[in-house]
């Protein structure tokens, strides 16, 4: 069976680095992200773990391939990238997470706001 998958389209707003959510869930693994927790994918669209800690630091991610993301948490959740920059992604919104020179994901953190103020 073959699998069609849309792009997921990363947008930042200028300094803020906040993701901007794609439309729908690219894939059905997406969709398919229990509540209260944070599901990241691979380009392939591949479940690579999920999150639902809340901490005041950022967790490393044990992989460099995170290209997306399903927020099915009430609060906000960040992503630190290998670059320094920061992007951020609301409750109840699935994203791309690939930002160009941004580098790879290395760190998430689960915030008890729905604000993607830094």
């Amino acid at each position: 069976m073959v699998v069609s998958r849309a792009l997921a389209v990363a947008a930042v707003a200028v300094g803020l680095g906040v993701i901007a959510p794609a439309a729908t869930p690219a894939s059905a693994a997406a969709a398919a992200c229990r509540v209260n927790v944070v599901c990241v994918y691979n380009a392939g669209q591949t479940w690579m773990g999920q999150y639902s800690e809340y901490t005041s630091h950022f967790q490393s991610v044990p992989r460099s391939d995170i290209t997306s993301v399903q927020n099915s948490t009430p609060t906000a959740v960040k992503f630190l990238y290998s670059s320094g920059n920061v992007s951020c992604v609301l409750s109840g919104r699935y994203s791309g997470l690939s930002v160009a020179g941004y580098g790879d994901v290395t760190g998430i953190r689960l915030v008890n706001e729905n604000s993607c103020v830094f």
